[in-house]
């Protein structure tokens, strides 16, 4: 088993509880942690998240390509917010292994500078697209309204170590 599998496996144990179970779950956001730890592990279990190795497995940014620094000095940027990502998974219409999976895998990192992080993450007011916690309303990708491209370099990376 991958460690992406026992973590959806996880969730669709835990989405399969009772309402006030699950309630008393999100307390102090262990959703969250479950969530972000699908992706800051590869398919092994070798941390990859601030850890040089994540070069190997992230894909990149073009700017975050072409810097030339190590994956622990760029910013992990989930394509979809966390908070969105409990929110999809909470309304599933079925709950099963298939479906978690499915909204996980949706929810990949992208290693990008911490300028385009700020960039994304500032408010509007503050010259940033204010996209932190939500998706543009453009119908895009957070990375594609930032105009964020992914080096085409990186395009094949991904979690799984064969």
């Amino acid at each position: 088993m991958t460690h992406q599998e026992g973590i959806a496996r996880c969730l669709t144990a835990l989405l399969a509880q009772d309402t006030e179970t699950i309630a008393i779950f999100r307390r102090g956001n262990p959703f969250d942690k479950l969530i972000r730890s699908y992706d800051e592990y590869n398919s092994i279990g070798e941390g990859l998240y601030r850890n040089i190795r994540g070069k190997n497995h992230y894909k990149m940014s073009v700017d975050a390509y072409n810097s030339g620094l190590p994956a622990n000095k760029l910013y992990g940027e989930h394509c979809i917010p966390i908070k969105l990502i409990i929110k999809e998974l909470m309304e599933l219409p079925q709950i099963n292994l298939a479906t978690v999976l499915l909204t996980l895998q949706r929810n990949e990192v992208v290693l990008i500078t911490d300028s385009e992080r700020n960039y994304l993450d500032s408010s509007v007011e503050k010259g940033g697209l204010g996209v932190r916690s939500r998706m543009p309303f453009c119908g895009r990708t957070r990375l594609e309204a930032a105009g964020i491209a992914i080096a085409p370099e990186t395009l094949n990376k991904g979690l799984l170590v064969l």
